[in-house]
C-alpha cells in the first residue's frame, strides 16, 4: 500500500515562492526531489509506488502529484546540508 508524503516547495521566510515556470528546463521524468531527513541515520522510508503531492509553501495551494518510480537514493545537496 503506497504511502503519501507531502512536499513543500519555495520559502515562507522571507517569501520566496517558486516562479510560474518553474518547470522549464526540468526533466519531470526524473525530477530530484531535494529533501532530507530529520535525522541522517534513519531517512524516511519513501519507497517506490509512493506518491507525492507537492505544496506551494507562499501560496498555500497543493500544485501537483507524482509517484516515487525508482528506490531513492540519499544525496547530499550542498544547498540543503
Amino acid at each position: 500500500m503506497p504511502q503519501y508524503w507531502l512536499k513543500p516547495l519555495g520559502v515562507s521566510t522571507p517569501p520566496d515562492p517558486l516562479p510560474d515556470e518553474w518547470t522549464v528546463g526540468l526533466d519531470l521524468d526524473s525530477y530530484p526531489f531535494p529533501t532530507g531527513p530529520a535525522n541522517p541515520r534513519k531517512p524516511p522510508p519513501m519507497g517506490r509506488g509512493d506518491r507525492i503531492i507537492f505544496h506551494a509553501v507562499v501560496h498555500a495551494h497543493v500544485f501537483a502529484e507524482g509517484e516515487i518510480t525508482t528506490i531513492p537514493l540519499p544525496h547530499n545537496d550542498p544547498n540543503y546540508g
